[in-house]
């Protein structure tokens, strides 16, 4: 019987509950649900089940076919109802619609005590995005050209981001940089993460859904810069992306030591192994040699060393410089002092400039060794060696510049 109610895994009762007195209103005495403590009773189930014609015509007449699917009704101040419209068919029959061969997808209705959203293909995509980093407005437009229906404009994006927020799925906040002025952020709320990754999952730590501390916010700023185009060109070039982590999202561990990184992902082209690739942003926060216990680049070097040295599969790790060309330099010159193994390279360095810059990044030989050969994350069948004078003169080129 409860089956047929829920007919999935991820059922609320509670969420029932309250779907079923907002269609009927008088019915509330008997479920005993009010605007803040949600109580479930088996009898409102009998009695959801014994008027399930009678709800199947109300729910077509308003030209939807709805089953409550998921729903958080653990906080008294906010009352969460996930209705979805999709993979109805055996619950409430064929509705307005017509017939769903092995279902379809028709939206997705989220509820709040003040305001209720359908949510679309679009909206799972864009709070999707917000799990790997904040985002503003002119970074989310530039991702969602790798969404399904892209975003024309940026007052588009920054419309549904408020018609989100209002639901409660997303909060914003703004950065206080310089160079950003006082630009808008986002950020998921714990409704957005339960919606997104299931109410099964663990949240991660609160800062995760706070504001980014004053210190961090340029970092913050230019790695959703770097996250978004890596994501665009992968889209534009038919990169396939196995596996994408964000910020902190992915730990390397070795005996005691750890190594949390600023993103990380598997790339695979047709024809080609999948390539694992380390991503580290320096914004020359941290001293390139450091002989105490603190975070250094060449604490991060050796820990990279070492790790690749103990590991069972292959990775390259990469360094990109939003800081000035000379530390980079510096960086490079301390790997070539490190590397274990000189007919093994795993690190690499460029800047972001340059990498923004880069239309197709992944294949374009923008990346420095610690030789100064330059080189691409992906190989690339029209790509020319050039002499290792000019290779050279490309770094030297740089530094010119300072």
């Amino acid at each position: 019987m409860f089956h047929a109610i829920g007919q999935r895994d991820r059922v609320s009762f509670g969420a029932t509950a309250v779907a079923v007195t907002k269609a009927f209103p008088a019915l509330k005495w008997v479920a005993g649900v009010d605007g803040d403590t949600p109580v479930v009773l088996i009898a409102l189930a009998l009695f959801a089940r014994a008027t399930h014609s009678l709800l199947t015509t109300f729910l077509e007449a308003i030209g939807e076919r709805m089953t409550v699917v998921a729903g958080d009704l653990s906080h008294r101040q906010s009352l969460l109802k996930f209705i979805d419209i999709d993979m109805l068919a055996g619950f409430f029959g064929h509705g307005a619609r017509g017939n769903c061969r092995g279902g379809c997808y028709l939206g997705l209705l989220f509820m709040s005590s003040n305001s209720s959203i359908k949510i679309q293909p679009r909206d799972r995509e864009l709070l999707t995005s917000l799990d790997l980093s904040p985002f503003d407005a002119r970074q989310l437009a530039k991702l969602s050209t790798t969404f399904t229906e892209p975003f024309t404009d940026e007052k588009f994006v920054r419309r549904r981001m408020h018609r989100l927020g209002e639901a409660g799925l997303v909060s914003h906040f703004h950065y206080h940089t310089d160079s950003a002025g006082t630009a808008k952020y986002y950020r998921l709320t714990r409704e957005g993460y339960r919606f997104i990754a299931g109410p099964e999952k663990a949240l991660p730590r609160r800062r995760y859904f706070h504001p980014v501390s004053a210190s961090l916010q340029n970092h913050t700023r230019l790695l959703a810069d770097f996250i978004a185009h890596t994501l665009t060109a992968a889209s534009m070039h038919r990169v396939a992306v196995k596996s994408f982590y964000g910020e902190n999202q992915l730990e390397l561990k070795l005996a005691e030591r750890y190594l949390r990184l600023d993103a990380a992902a598997q790339f695979k082209i047709k024809g080609y192994r999948p390539y694992n690739c380390l991503f580290e942003l320096d914004c020359g926060t941290e001293p390139v040699y450091s002989t105490k216990q603190r975070e250094s680049l060449s604490q991060k070097v050796r820990f990279i060393f070492d790790y690749e040295r103990s590991c069972q599969q292959t990775f390259r790790h990469y360094v990109i410089f939003a800081s000035s060309p000379v530390r980079m330099a510096n960086y490079l010159h301390m790997v070539d002092e490190l590397n274990p193994n000189r007919q093994r390279t795993i690190c690499y360095a460029t800047s972001l400039d340059r990498f923004l810059g880069t239309s197709d990044p992944f294949r374009a030989p923008i990346f420095h060794d610690h030789e100064r050969t330059l080189a691409s994350i992906l190989p690339s069948p029209q790509m020319e060696l050039l002499p290792a004078s000019q290779l050279e003169e490309s770094l030297e080129q740089q530094l010119a510049a300072v």
